[in-house]
Parts: C-alpha cells; sequence; structure tokens
C-alpha cells in the first residue's frame, strides 16, 4: 500500500483499496491502485544496498509464498498470499 501511494503517477488523484482474504491455512493481500504505471516485478537477486529504492519487490517475494502483479485496465493489482497455521479448529 505504501508503494501505491508514494510512487504514483498524480498522488492526489485515483483509489487505492487493499483488501485481506483469510482462511484457516491461506491469507492473501490484494492491492488495486488506478496508477497509470504498471508494477515494477520484483527483482531476484538482492538489490545493491547502495541503491535508494527496489527492495520492496524481493523482500514480498521472499516473505511471501505467492506473489502476483497484474494489469487489470487503467488498474494495477499485486496480490500476496501468506500460508499460516495459527490453530484455527
Amino acid at each position: 500500500v505504501n508503494n501505491a501511494a508514494c510512487y504514483r503517477d498524480e498522488p492526489a488523484r485515483g483509489t487505492i483499496v487493499a483488501r485481506l482474504y483469510r482462511g484457516r491455512a491461506l491469507w492473501v493481500i490484494q492491492v488495486i491502485d488506478s496508477n497509470s504505471q504498471p508494477p515494477v516485478a520484483a527483482a531476484e537477486t538482492p538489490p545493491d544496498p547502495d541503491q535508494l529504492g527496489g527492495r520492496g519487490g524481493f523482500i514480498m517475494a521472499a516473505w511471501m509464498d505467492a506473489v502476483r502483479y497484474r494489469r487489470t485496465g487503467a488498474r494495477n493489482v499485486v496480490t500476496l498470499a501468506k500460508r499460516v497455521d495459527i490453530g484455527i479448529r
């Protein structure tokens, strides 16, 4: 959500929607924004430590079980999925 809000083409325009789907063993977070720029794919190798940005996608890909980026019309959709075991019976 932070990147969708801070790195938009026009920060004061458009919408950002965050959704959380919570199941017994899988949580899915979806961020949808109406930015005109498509999302940047995560790097497969760690970014240069001296580089100013570019760590978010790498960290998400390393921490989550699945990360998907897609463009739907004029909207970016980022979907993150994480398997969890919180003892719900």
